[in-house]
């Protein structure tokens, strides 16, 4: 996901972090039967991913601005909240998650 999204390949960043934030979602049980530490080390990876989940929606809604597709911006929107209150809720005070909240919710009007 890293590596697509440097270079600005976003539908395949997307796609890779999706498939990542499955991934650790279905290693939360095994994390928890290892211990504390990985379950901290699974929690630090699951911030990262999503974080960059709320980037990527944001990226998206912006390139559908840029088209005139109001509707599937503000979809994009919705999803960068949504993601950024998911980081949030694991990461209670998250700056990078707060500051992409923020600018999603601009253009959520809620």
């Amino acid at each position: 996901g890293n590596a697509a999204l440097h270079e600005g390949h976003l539908d395949l960043a997307m796609s890779c972090y999706l498939r990542a934030a499955q991934d650790l979602a279905a290693h939360a049980g095994i994390a928890a039967a290892e211990g504390q530490a990985a379950l901290e080390a699974l929690l630090v990876v699951t911030v990262a991913v999503h974080l960059n989940i709320t980037l990527l929606e944001l990226k998206a809604a912006e390139r559908a601005e840029a088209l005139h597709e109001a509707a599937i911006a503000k979809a994009h929107y919705r999803a960068a909240v949504e993601s950024a209150d998911f980081v949030l809720s694991l990461a209670p005070g998250n700056a990078k998650a707060e500051h992409r909240r923020e600018r999603a919710m601009q253009h959520v009007g809620q």
